[in-house]
């Protein structure tokens, strides 16, 4: 009797743990489909309010738009205005021949280098410097062709930082030199300034040269005269009380453009 009641019982727990077990999936299963119904429900409220916010917004961006396209409309009228004025602006000048040709300026530094006190150019590559692609001599025969000059004036500008006393012998040597073009056997530095006046003629006439061996031997600078003079350190007439005698700006070559007419010669 004992062992069959030890039985009966073992087979009434098994099914008080499976309704347990029936009991706690229902309770979750509700616990679940009741948080779904309650998330859906949430979303479709914010969907409706931010669905209410954008519809909202719609007039107020329609007005926004209509803003811009004014403006929009107000700014292309503007361009339309402004664009034959620019065209025109960005056309090229043409020089005419009655205009002031400009004036070239030569610094005493980097390429174009003269000896200190000398007129010697520091090396014979001016020869090729002052014929290169956009050099000089290019920028001359631009100049004459544009403006109608022919004749081309080469002034030499010191610094005031005085010479030692020694004696010139431009008198002597300068018109040699001058009328000479071939620079390689006649050099400048047999000249000897004895002034700042004759250091700046000895320069210019030093360019003057190197210009004119070009136009005989390279065929350039057709149909132009050159005239040296010399500017000494008269340019600006004095220094100011903290600028130093030495000044690599000052010592520079000025090409000027001048066009010979006799029509205009005073005295004939």
């Amino acid at each position: 009797m004992r062992r069959k009641f030890e039985s009966e019982t073992e087979d009434l727990n098994i099914w008080v743990a499976f309704t347990d077990l029936m009991s706690n999936s229902f309770l979750i299963i509700s616990l679940f489909l009741i948080t779904s119904f309650l998330i859906g429900f949430t979303r479709s409220k914010l969907n409706a309010k931010e669905g209410k916010k954008a519809t909202d917004l719609i007039p107020t961006l329609e007005k926004r738009n209509n803003e811009l396209e004014q403006r929009n409309r107000i700014l292309q009228q503007e361009i339309d205005r402004l664009k034959p004025i620019v065209l025109d602006r960005l056309k090229p000048i043409v020089p005419q021949k009655n205009d002031t040709p400009p004036i070239i300026f030569l610094r005493d530094s980097g390429a174009i280098r003269f000896k200190s006190g000398s007129a010697g150019l520091q090396g014979q590559q001016m020869l090729r410097e002052f014929d290169k692609k956009d050099g000089l001599i290019e920028e001359i025969e631009n100049n004459a062709k544009s403006y109608g000059i022919n004749l081309v004036e080469i002034i030499g500008h010191t610094d005031p930082q005085p010479i030692g006393g020694v004696s010139s012998n431009l008198d002597k040597d300068l018109a040699n030199i001058a009328n000479n073009a071939d620079i390689d056997r006649v050099t400048a530095d047999r000249l000897v300034a004895g002034s700042n006046a004759d250091l700046g003629l000895m320069r210019a006439v030093e360019i003057m040269r190197i210009l004119r061996y070009h136009q005989k031997n390279n065929g350039k600078l057709q149909g132009l005269e050159f005239r040296a003079y010399s500017a000494a350190q008269l340019v600006p007439p004095k220094l100011p009380n903290n600028e130093k005698p030495k000044d690599d700006d000052k010592r520079r070559i000025e090409i000027r453009f001048t066009r010979l007419d006799e029509k205009n010669t005073i005295g004939r």
